[in-house]
């Protein structure tokens, strides 16, 4: 019976069952790969939300562990423009935890949620502000018939264009803003409060993002936790909270002009944290 090519004496794992001349340890084809030794390198540029970067290293996600995170124990890194997600796991209960450079906003559409850093550029080399050209042109012309820009087009310019076609559409939007006499100026949101309102929503999906642990564990419901992180609050909080007095239930029902801050239920988060905690 012919050897095998790779293996001489054949080993253990890919011997034929007729030949008994073999090695009890495994080739070098049949190991498995061995585990990577070195760190993951970290180098280049980005840019990098300190305050948010530095609280997600501070403690990994797991409550019974609350470790924190080594930058140097990355194991890869997902680059997206000038931010980055690092795959860091925790030395102490070993679970893995996705750590961004910058906070992410959450566009409840399928893919990588795009990262603030990256979304500012790309406002700031093409956008300069924002406006309702709607409303701007119900003011210049308040005795319109219909305010549809095919209808518009053609009562000020008495011409058509391809509708429905994105470029043809800011054309001619275009060219009936520049024939209408309208106060753009006056009536404009600037590309700083548009960035502003982005971290904003970014700075909140984020914070929603802590909790999801506790809500999947049932200890809080996804309602809660989104009114939690849209009153400035995330998972560490509740984790400091449960330590002192007054403990979570203090902080969820601290008075506010609506009520409470968050709710008046919060025996289950609270009976969450302490079995996590012990």
């Amino acid at each position: 019976m012919e050897a095998s090519s790779h293996c001489k004496p054949l080993c253990s794992h890919c011997k034929p069952r007729s030949f008994l001349l073999f090695s009890p340890d495994p080739c070098k084809k049949c190991s498995p790969p061995a585990k990577r030794a070195k760190p993951f390198p970290i180098t280049g540029r980005r840019v990098v939300h300190l305050a948010e970067f530095a609280e997600s290293l501070a403690e990994c996600g797991n409550p019974s562990c609350n470790k924190p995170l080594v930058l140097k124990d990355c194991t890869s890194e997902t680059r997206f423009g000038l931010g980055s997600v690092f795959n860091i796991p925790c030395t102490s209960c070993g679970m893995e935890y996705r750590v961004s450079t910058d906070t992410r906003v959450d566009t409840d559409k399928r893919g990588p949620k795009p990262f603030v850093s990256n979304q500012k550029i790309a406002l700031g080399e093409w956008v300069h502000g924002f406006c309702d050209t709607l409303q701007l042109l119900k003011k210049a012309l308040p005795d319109e018939a219909s305010y549809k820009l095919g209808d518009l087009h053609r009562s000020q310019l008495g011409a058509t264009f391809e509708a429905h076609n994105a470029a043809s559409d800011v054309a001619a939007l275009d060219d009936l803003i520049r024939h209408v006499p309208v106060d753009i100026e006056g009536s404009a949101i600037t590309l700083e409060s548009a960035i502003s309102v982005l971290d904003d929503k970014g700075k909140c999906a984020e914070r929603r993002s802590t909790f999801d642990k506790i809500v999947q564990d049932k200890a809080l419901s996804s309602r809660t936790a989104a009114k939690a992180a849209a009153r400035d609050l995330s998972c560490r909080h509740l984790k400091k909270a449960h330590g002192r007095p007054g403990g979570i239930a203090g902080l969820f029902q601290e008075p506010a002009a609506h009520g409470c801050r968050v709710t008046k239920n919060t025996a289950a988060v609270s009976q969450y944290f302490a079995q996590h905690s012990a």
